[in-house]
């Protein structure tokens, strides 16, 4: 057994340590929330351009949900608070010899569905389809060689040794990977993991996959204190170093230019907004996109932590980022726990995100939220009048919501959100307004 395997039950006993650190820190957050907020402001003060993120684009371009199917074609969604799953599992694929590929099905939905359901495998699911040269990044380059295809699963036999699939919502297409005979053991003892199992099972709805949450859940809430990065910050690593800046004042925020193409908006509830109107080069494809959004990232210097790729708008040429607890998306009306990555007219650039970021979790001390089936959802919006050929995706989530005693904590309200046409929509708002 690998050393990393023994660290995993460690893992456990180090959570526990932070969750008492975290009851300390909570303490003294109530009783003096300011000492937080000045220590955190005061963090960002020098060297900021040399303060690079660290994070890999395999993370950032990560699966965002992993299931099994079981021997009997039942499907669970795995979850686990202090192991990061997706992780452990791309350590086990990321040694594959000799991968070579070849189009085994496409346009049909029957095929595609069998192969999602498939038992005695895992399924790697992305939140929205990337280019195989993204995928390639995750799997440790061993799928150099391949068509630059777009992927929105991988699926892993537990019983086959020497094949995995790719597959590809759009047309249903399905990709046989023939890799070198390996060992499947640790990949067969990672069920022994601790870990939550959420019974779902995929289903076809507006002809795209879907995962249905089959019974009623009970999702926990988090409470995580906040860190408001100062507007300096952000103005050198966007705009330079240099201070021949134009800054104007309004009602609602601070304007920075550089005199030439960029501007930054800080707005007062923390958004920020960035132009370049003549950028050096233009994105022409998702593949391109995905990694020229990547290396912006980088160099902005905006928080990533638990940030995965949530999806991208081709008519509107929005790509979306998105904070991730246990798996499930951070929502919220402003930016916050969001970054929105945008070609504008094929000309310019826009990046719209939040200076405030999740740091610690602290503890909440409320009850789960019971949250109803996908199929009760899905007959609650047909009732109230919602059309479902307007439904396009849907989400259980997490709803960013500040604390009303205090500006440097914020609670994580686990609820379903519905994409009503192009906009994500609170259930919980739909339920009360209609």
């Amino acid at each position: 057994m690998r050393i990393n395997r023994l660290v995993r039950y460690l893992l456990p006993l180090l959570l526990t340590a932070s969750v008492i650190i975290s009851i300390i820190l909570s303490a003294s957050l109530w009783l003096n929330p300011s000492h937080y907020k000045n220590n955190a402001s005061s963090s960002s003060g020098t060297n900021i351009k040399s303060q690079l993120n660290s994070k890999p684009i395999y993370d950032v371009y990560a699966p965002t949900q992993l299931m099994h199917n079981d021997d009997d074609g039942n499907q669970h969604l795995l979850v686990n608070q202090s192991i990061n799953l997706i992780g452990e599992i791309r350590e086990d694929i990321q040694n594959f010899q000799d991968a070579r590929i070849q189009s085994t099905s496409s346009n049909s939905e029957n095929d595609y569905l069998k192969m999602l359901k498939r038992p005695n495998a895992y399924i790697l699911n992305y939140s929205s389809a990337v280019s195989m040269s993204i995928l390639n990044e995750f799997v440790n380059k061993r799928f150099s060689n391949f068509p630059n295809r777009k992927i929105n699963r991988v699926v892993i036999p537990l019983n086959d040794s020497r094949h995995i699939y790719l597959l590809g919502d759009d047309d249903y297409k399905i990709y046989t990977v023939s890799v070198k005979q390996h060992s499947l053991s640790d990949l067969n003892e990672f069920l022994n993991t601790k870990m939550k199992r959420i019974s779902v099972s995929f289903g076809m709805f507006n002809q795209r996959p879907l995962i249905y949450f089959k019974k009623n859940q009970k999702m926990p809430q988090y409470a995580y204190l906040v860190n408001v990065q100062q507007q300096n910050y952000y103005v050198i690593r966007l705009l330079g170093e240099s201070q021949n800046f134009n800054v104007k004042h309004k009602k609602n925020g601070t304007v920075y230019n550089d005199q030439d193409s960029k501007q930054v908006t800080f707005y007062n509830n923390n958004d920020v907004k960035y132009v370049d109107e003549r950028p050096k080069s233009i994105p022409s494809n998702l593949n391109q996109l995905l990694f020229s959004n990547y290396n912006a990232l980088i160099n902005s210097g905006v928080s990533l932590d638990n940030v995965k790729y949530f999806g991208y708008n081709e008519q509107k040429q929005i790509a979306t980022y998105r904070g991730y607890v246990e798996g499930f998306p951070i929502f919220n009306n402003i930016n916050s726990g969001s970054i929105t990555m945008q070609v504008v007219d094929n000309s310019s650039l826009k990046y719209q995100f939040s200076m405030a970021s999740l740091q610690i979790p602290v503890p909440s001390w409320v009850p789960d939220v019971k949250l109803p089936s996908t199929h009760a959802v899905l007959s609650k919006l047909k009732a109230l009048g919602y059309k479902q050929s307007k439904i396009n995706g849907i989400e259980l989530g997490y709803s960013w919501q500040g604390s009303a005693k205090t500006n440097v904590l914020v609670n994580l309200i686990p609820t379903w959100y519905i994409r009503y046409g192009n906009t994500w929509i609170n259930y919980n708002d739909i339920s009360v307004n209609r």
